[in-house]
């Protein structure tokens, strides 16, 4: 909508605040484009929920501005958890599944498939 120097702004700034609100031992990168991917290490869905509650606090005080422009943005969270037999790939299909859902969803932005 406002090109590729503002989206080039906002992943910065989205990567800024979750790289400040991530613990050491998680992981965190950037995935295709406009994704990314945080890897909680040793917590449970409550867990998550509490990161991604802390996260959105920290993103709703950064105040996007791009050329005298001010606004918002939301974002969507697929989120799922490791099995005993996962693969990278089977973890990161049923993320991307569970963001595809998210996306499409009227009532919700985060989705969990286990």
């Amino acid at each position: 909508m406002f090109g590729y120097l503002a989206g080039d702004y906002v992943l910065k700034e989205v990567s800024r605040v979750l790289s400040e609100n991530t613990r050491g031992s998680d992981a965190l990168g950037r995935f295709k484009g406009d994704k990314f991917f945080v890897i909680l290490h040793k917590t449970d869905a409550h867990g998550t929920m509490q990161y991604l509650q802390k996260f959105e606090t920290a993103l709703k005080k950064v105040n996007f501005c791009f050329n005298d422009f001010n606004f918002d943005i939301d974002l969507n969270y697929g989120v799922t958890s490791t099995k005993e037999d996962d693969t990278v790939h089977k973890l990161i299909d049923r993320s991307y599944k569970a963001l595809v859902k998210a996306k499409k969803s009227r009532t919700s932005n985060i989705e969990f498939l286990l």
